[in-house]
């Protein structure tokens, strides 16, 4: 299972350049190579490095260099004012690094605290750090002073990266005591993260396009689906929409105008599938704008506008009913099995989106319309 996963991770991320550090027997360095990805296998011990080296030689693998290197002891820039060859950690940079199995072997026989090895590890790959830190905007800010610090001996242009994983906090105040607020923006994952396919990319106020591009790719060799969003604005693109929706349906229930069970009917059974297939706005054309709009002019003035959060739901956190976890919310989950129901969700959607993506085939040919420049 170890294997798997490392060989799927290995094959949606597309590096450059692999380091495996503690390589042992190689046999990791051995997938990566498999997979036409140039790989340093590095380990301390000399039979080791030797084996990997015969095995390469035999199967003629010329995308693998096993090099012999103590990482508690590496090999320090050398020669005249030690220019001459520079220090190993000087000499690459690595767009995947494996660390399997070795941690716990760097801090019991090596005796290294783990705060060097967060260094240690932060310095190999230092252009991209995500925050999931409590959604609290002075623990936030607190978090990219640390890190701004830790990197404020970088020239403007090779300061990491700082993306925060926040789902609604406004990107603009939480940069506001950053002193590199070009080198902000935000990445909002969706739960359950390991089987939801999009991720959200938002810049910052002063983000480059460029930057907010760069993160995205990175992204994508990592099998996600990136939403860009080149402006913040608070709530990112989903939870905005989903949030329209969600204010509209707690203002019916409300109101009596309709159950919870009939609003989830509605969503499971309409809404969901149609978006699954044709997106919101691509459905609309479909149907025909013409009709669209008159709707409109009837149904927008009367929906729920109030800026208000729902006291509803504010009332049903204060009292405890905050969902699965505490037994009760919108739904009686007494006697349910907590982990079982989240596992079940997960691997339903993993199902729905397996099915979407390969069970009902490709669109037909003249199907399928162009953007519109806008």
């Amino acid at each position: 299972r170890k294997a798997q996963l490392v060989r799927e991770l290995m094959a949606r991320t597309r590096a450059g350049t692999v380091w495996d550090l503690g390589a042992n027997t190689g046999y990791f360095s051995g997938i990566a190579c498999e997979l036409g990805l140039p790989t340093v296998a590095f380990d301390f011990d000399p039979a080791c490095v030797d084996r990997i080296y015969r095995d390469a030689r035999e199967r003629d693998e010329t995308r693998l260099l096993p090099l012999l290197l103590d990482l508690c002891n590496p090999s320090p820039g050398s020669g005249w004012l030690n220019r001459e060859r520079a220090s190993i950690f000087d000499r690459g940079s690595p767009e995947l690094v494996m660390a399997l199995a070795l941690i716990h072997h760097l801090a019991i026989t090596g005796n290294q605290p783990m705060d060097n090895l967060a260094e240690f590890f932060r310095r190999l790959a230092p252009w991209l750090v995500i925050e999931f830190v409590p959604e609290d905007v002075p623990v936030k800010q607190a978090v990219y002073a640390e890190i701004e610090a830790a990197y404020s001996g970088n020239a403007p242009g090779e300061a990491p990266l700082i993306a925060t994983g926040t789902s609604g906090l406004d990107l603009v105040e939480l940069a506001r005591k950053m002193k590199r607020p070009e080198r902000f923006l935000g990445v909002h994952y969706f739960m359950p993260a390991d089987t939801a396919p999009v991720v959200e990319v938002m810049a910052g106020l002063a983000t480059p396009r460029a930057e907010v591009d760069r993160v995205a790719d990175a992204l994508r060799r990592t099998g996600k689906e990136p939403v860009v969003l080149y402006k913040p604005i608070v709530g990112f693109l989903v939870n905005r929409l989903q949030h329209a929706i969600l204010h509209e349906a707690y203002y019916l229930i409300e109101a009596g105008v309709a159950s919870v069970e009939d609003i989830d009917h509605a969503a499971r059974r309409l809404l969901a599938p149609r978006m699954c297939l044709n997106g919101l706005i691509q459905q609309k054309d479909i149907s025909g704008l013409k009709i669209h709009a008159d709707a409109q002019e009837s149904i927008v003035p009367k929906l729920f506008h109030d800026a208000t959060p729902n006291p509803m739901l504010q009332t049903m956190v204060a009292l405890g009913r905050t969902g699965l976890s505490a037994g009760k919310g919108f739904y009686d989950w007494s006697g349910c099995d907590v982990e079982g129901v989240r596992r079940q969700a997960s691997s339903q959607l993993a199902k729905l989106l397996e099915f979407l993506r390969s069970g009902i085939g490709p669109p037909a040919p003249g199907t399928q319309p162009k953007a519109i420049s806008r």
